[in-house]
């Protein structure tokens, strides 16, 4: 079942590219465009040359974690949501994803239609905080602008008031 979305981009990041090359396929049936990187360090630098809808990410990875990756993203100010792949179910690294604010888990060995559901659905809540965002930000543009023409409209008063005191 393929799901109804503008075209969107995931990084998927694991260190097995038998597993990257299938998370790949999966989200190219669905019109999901897809880059792939083998360890954290590679997709933090990707994270930081383009935009990325969502990103796909194993936990237990050589050269920096799929955490600590996170961890990094954030600090940087990237807010590109992450969801863990992992066949680990360590409570303390779960945990720590939590904290993270990651936005999702799948385990493995996972189900496709599983996968296709959990990326649409954090795709979904990207899409509408993005809009809100944007929502926001036209508002505030709005608000400075009359703002400011409320300002000009107080000095012209003024000089016109001073004006006549003179």
């Amino acid at each position: 079942m393929k799901h109804e979305l503008e075209i969107r981009k995931v990084l998927i990041v694991d260190d097995e590219p038998g597993l990257r090359e299938a998370l790949s396929r999966i989200m190219k049936m669905q019109n999901i465009q897809t880059e792939v990187a083998e360890n954290g360090q590679v997709a933090l630098e990707l994270l930081r040359k383009q935009d990325f809808h969502a990103v796909l990410c194993d936990i237990m990875m050589p050269e920096l974690s799929g955490l600590d990756c996170l961890a990094q993203a954030q600090s940087e100010g990237i807010v590109t949501p992450f969801i863990f792949v992992t066949g680990f179910s360590d409570r303390g690294r779960m945990l720590q994803a939590i904290r993270l604010n990651a936005t999702d888990f799948i385990s493995k060995p996972f189900d496709n239609s599983e996968i296709v559901d959990v990326v649409f659905r954090v795709l979904e809540i990207s899409n509408h905080k993005n809009r809100i965002s944007n929502e926001i930000k036209n508002l505030n543009f709005e608000v400075k602008n009359r703002i400011l023409k409320e300002e000009r409209m107080i000095s012209l008063m003024r000089a016109n008031n001073n004006k006549k005191r003179s």
